[in-house]
């Protein structure tokens, strides 16, 4: 199953199972404060500097790029950018990516983490995100291809029932010198 192509039905799912869009901005804010290591600190700086970009923008396309050629074929015309958005930003964080885009391989990407801390990957049916907060039986996750019912998927935070969520994840290691500033290299983003 490849996690990246979710049926608009299954997008609409989450959406609808989702209690509230959080306000990610200031979520991410004191997960960064709150994670206890330097590699969910890298992730989450870069992933809060692509907050709001719209599926429709062109930036998007940046996220593609570090799919590979067997994973970008199925999302090409989906709704479903989810996957790509998370290994652009673990690539850009200086973290080894997952074996493919495919659920299995999400599933078994790092190491689990029974505890999920700021900056983990939480796994779905059909979507990928990374872990902000959690409270109760609720968890906030930030990622790409999500949002509200009629809204347009964005890089968003969501407020979701910890049961959709299949396993959390934590990043092991990481590919490269993590970097004090990983997302000064990232560019400029288009919201559009």
């Amino acid at each position: 199953m490849n996690l990246c192509l979710p049926t608009l039905a299954s997008l609409v799912v989450l959406s609808r199972y989702a209690t509230r869009t959080c306000a990610a901005a200031a979520l991410v804010v004191s997960a960064l404060a709150a994670s206890p290591d330097a590699i969910g600190q890298n992730v989450l700086t870069v992933a809060r500097h692509e907050l709001g970009v719209k599926q429709s923008s062109a930036r998007v396309a940046e996220y593609l790029k570090v799919l590979s050629t067997a994973d970008f074929f199925t999302v090409e015309t989906s709704n479903g950018w989810c996957g790509a958005y998370a290994q652009w930003a673990l690539r850009a964080s200086g973290l080894p990516l997952p074996a493919s885009n495919r659920q299995s391989d999400w599933m078994r990407y790092g190491q689990a983490a029974a505890d999920p801390q700021p900056g983990d990957v939480a796994v779905f049916a059909h979507h990928v995100a990374f872990f902000l907060a959690s409270r109760g039986d609720q968890v906030c996750v930030l990622g790409g291809a999500q949002g509200a019912v009629q809204q347009e998927p964005s890089v968003c935070g969501l407020w979701v029932n910890r049961s959709l969520i299949l396993a959390f994840r934590r990043p092991a290691g990481h590919s490269t010198q993590l970097s004090a500033q990983p997302a000064a290299a990232l560019g400029k983003r288009n919201a559009g």
